[in-house]
């Protein structure tokens, strides 16, 4: 009796068992329409604006000086010397400069005194100072010579005699320092500044058997650009720096209370009008009205891309969660573009804006009401 029992439960047991791999627990728990993800492609901007502003560059490492493509930059420097025995003992002076990285050969500058006071923390080519602006953009200087450099070396120098020490006395109120002005060769070269730990801009006064060398008190590179932009292209740039504003309209094309999968921002640029080794700008969110420079945008960047010279022409960035963002407040005031080195480079990538950037989505619906 014992046995037929333990049968009959055996026998129970594997028919339930395979009730269950039929119809495994819970399946019918599960809601039968799950929403699909949905792509939506080629979502292009609403509103560009691209814009130039002035950036401070009296606190980088690098100094620029040369022209090549539309970009053309000059070198400011002021030095000073207030021991007065050692000038009226001096009989010359020479200046030094290191080159930073590669380098050209064959380029030439002119070096000129300055007839303006200017302000490393604020001095650009249309303005000296904060409050003061140029009669001349680029610099007021006399078009006597100091010097005529033509650079052959990785360090190279030029010597002035007393009768420029004006460009030395702290005591002359004349003492505005020199301008490094671009004269031969197509390129744009950097030196060493005085922020450099090493081969920094030098001041050396001859005097008697004697030397001294001396740092810049003040030094900055100005930089200007006459490339004429195209209808169709967004220009961001280095020393001539420009940045852009982006906006996506999605309300009309993304519906409420969606879960953003992926959101892919897509650029293409155009390697003929750019001049670059490589750049990389980064995207931050806008967080109110548009006025060019003076626009706010959140401190933090939310993606960046690189392009390189030698790129392919398309570059895909993500920014998933800056248009969750957007879903999910509403506070949709769009993007800001700009260089990661806008102040101590000098170069422009040009990007199309005829049919990029665009802006692709994958997204999941919210679960239909009731499940």
């Amino acid at each position: 009796m014992k046995k037929h029992i333990l049968f009959f439960l055996f026998i129970v047991f594997i028919l339930g068992c395979k009730d269950k791999m039929n119809d495994p627990v819970g399946l019918d728990e599960i809601p039968k329409d799950i929403p699909q993800p949905i792509y939506v492609d080629g979502i292009v901007a609403d509103s560009i604006s691209n814009f130039h502003l002035e950036v401070n560059t009296g606190s980088k490492s690098r100094l620029w000086i040369g022209e090549s493509n539309s970009i053309e930059s000059r070198i400011l420097v002021r030095f000073a010397v207030s021991d007065s025995a050692i000038l009226a003992n001096a009989d010359s002076a020479k200046v030094t400069l290191s080159l930073y990285g590669t380098w050209k050969k064959g380029v030439g500058f002119n070096v000129f005194p300055l007839t303006r006071s200017w302000d490393e923390t604020t001095v650009g080519w249309k303005r000296s100072s904060t409050d003061s602006q140029w009669s001349n953009p680029g610099g007021d200087y006399d078009t006597t010579k100091i010097a005529s450099v033509v650079i052959n070396e990785s360090v190279v120098d030029f010597t002035f005699n007393c009768e420029e020490f004006s460009l030395l006395d702290t005591s002359l109120s004349e003492n505005n320092g020199m301008i490094f002005v671009y004269d031969i060769g197509d390129t744009i070269l950097s030196i060493y500044s005085k922020e450099s730990t090493s081969n920094s801009l030098k001041l050396t006064v001859f005097y008697g058997d004697s030397t001294k060398d001396y740092s810049p008190v003040s030094d900055a590179f100005i930089t200007n650009s006459t490339y004429i932009q195209g209808n169709n292209e967004i220009v961001m740039g280095e020393g001539y720096a420009m940045r852009a504003l982006l906006l996506f309209k999605i309300d009309n094309t993304l519906p409420p209370n969606i879960t953003i999968n992926r959101a892919l921002l897509t650029f293409a640029f155009n390697p003929d009008n750019s001049y670059f080794d490589s750049m990389t700008v980064f995207i931050y969110r806008v967080m109110g009205e548009w006025n060019e420079d003076s626009t706010d945008y959140h401190p933090y960047s939310v993606a960046f891309f690189t392009f390189h010279k030698d790129d392919t022409t398309f570059s895909e960035t993500d920014i998933t969660s800056l248009v969750q963002y957007w879903v999910n407040v509403g506070e949709n005031y769009g993007l800001l573009l700009r260089a990661k080195n806008e102040n101590s480079f000098c170069s422009r990538l040009v990007l199309d804006a005829l049919h990029k950037p665009i802006l692709s989505v994958y997204y999941t619906p919210p679960p239909m009401s009731g499940h």
